[in-house]
């Protein structure tokens, strides 16, 4: 395991989990990464090993296969995991689901039967269930399909292979674009189909005609990349995605000074994945947090609580569902009068590490109460005499108009008389 900065490699010691039976690893041994986190790998031979601290330490789940597992796939941040089995040069493969980290496995039926070879699976980011996969197969099917499909875990497949060349078929991704655009590489190259998948394009130009024997797609840096048998590993952009989107609202927008409002920030996602790890700044200009709860509809949202005075905030850790949105609230106060305008930093996820825009601005007026005088004109009189009182209401606010005033007055050792 290496950390690069570009300019100079750290590389750890020996991480290698405790090989029971390397008999039962292929030459390649499937290894999957978690994009959401990058401390999480699973490598699959004669068991499942799982990291989550970058290999300090390893989780060992036991096959569901005899033979060496060929490919594993697993729900970004989740615990749904897909196996397929047989060893590289089986005419056959098996394939099995497990919904609890590994624990316990369940056979899934191919569509095509045990006597074609599974070389990958790919679990859909845009289905926060894990129950929609895609597997590949890269030996000759005679026409009767290389690319399928699965929305139900495995119990019943569609064959998407429509146009591709009748040629084996190594490797296939998911983006999260609106299309759902899946990649495949196969003999021949590398094509793309959006959603509802069949009508295949080749992507790009200028790659060699090869065997594109792997994929990888990076969906913070809207890149796709793929290795070739003898001709190099090649890149090419993607489009960009719509960004995720903040916006920020006072409730009430206007408060006396000490008084409290409820900041709402509404998290938008507009692609179907779930992003886990969001997170976003919030500058307080002028005003301050509250003791008490971070509340909202989305989870995993960190710290959960403010003290009073607070200013610089910074939330993380926070799940933003696919296609919806969520919001995070807290209340904040104003010692100081006045109008105060205030944005909040664009968001990132883990998943999308480049903060989108900035949320609106929003407004909070804080109004200085008002101010009364009170004097006797003239301030001193003969027993029974009369005196005028004057009270002077006053309000310091620019440009609020303040309705509604009302006070008492409690005369001691003195009465009203009558008039107007």
């Amino acid at each position: 395991r290496c950390l690069s900065d570009w300019s100079s490699d750290v590389c750890s010691s020996d991480l290698t989990p405790p090989i029971g039976n390397q008999g039962l690893f292929n030459f390649y041994a499937p290894i999957w990464l978690d994009p959401s986190n990058g401390n999480r790998l699973f490598l699959a031979g004669d068991a499942i090993y799982e990291t989550n601290d970058g290999g300090v330490t390893w989780l060992i789940s036991g096959s569901p296969s005899s033979a060496p597992i060929d490919s594993i796939a697993v729900l970004p941040g989740g615990n749904v995991i897909y196996v397929s089995g047989g060893g590289t040069f089986s005419l056959t493969s098996r394939f099995w689901r497990s919904g609890d980290d590994g624990v316990s496995w369940t056979p899934v039926s191919l569509p095509f039967g045990i006597n074609l070879h599974v070389n990958e699976l790919d679990v859909d980011p845009n289905d926060c269930t894990g129950n929609t996969v895609i597997a590949v197969i890269n030996r000759f099917n005679l026409g009767n399909g290389q690319v399928f499909r699965t929305t139900d875990g495995g119990a019943t497949w569609t064959d998407i292979t429509g146009n591709l060349p009748a040629v084996p078929t190594w490797s296939a991704k998911i983006d999260i674009d609106p299309g759902h655009t899946i990649y495949v590489s196969d003999e021949t190259g590398v094509y793309s189909s959006p959603s509802p998948y069949g009508s295949w394009t080749p992507v790009g130009a200028g790659l060699p005609h090869a065997q594109g024997v792997n994929l990888q797609l990076n969906l913070g840096s809207r890149e796709l990349a793929v290795a070739t048998h003898g001709r190099g590993a090649w890149l090419i952009g993607l489009p960009p995605l719509a960004p995720l989107t903040i916006t920020k609202s006072f409730n009430p927008s206007t408060i006396e000074t000490g008084g409290t409002s409820a900041v709402s920030l509404t998290l938008s996602n507009p692609t179907a994945a779930c992003f886990i790890g969001g997170s976003f700044t919030d500058t307080l200009t002028n005003i301050a947090a509250v003791t008490g709860p971070v509340t909202g509809s989305c989870t995993g949202t960190f710290p959960s609580t403010l003290t009073a005075g607070q200013t610089a905030l910074n939330f993380t850790g926070i799940a933003i569902p696919g296609s919806g949105s969520c919001t995070v609230s807290f209340g904040v106060t104003g010692t100081s009068a006045g109008t105060f305008s205030n944005t909040t930093s664009g968001l990132t996820t883990i998943e999308t590490p480049f903060a989108g825009p900035a949320s609106n601005t929003a407004k909070l007026t804080v109004l200085a109460p008002p101010t009364i005088a009170k004097s006797f004109n003239p301030n001193s009189i003969p027993s029974a005499g009369t005196s005028v009182v004057t009270l002077t209401l006053a309000n310091s606010n620019l440009t609020t108009a303040l309705t509604g005033a009302g006070f008492t007055d409690t005369l001691a050792n003195m009465r009203a008389v009558g008039g107007n």
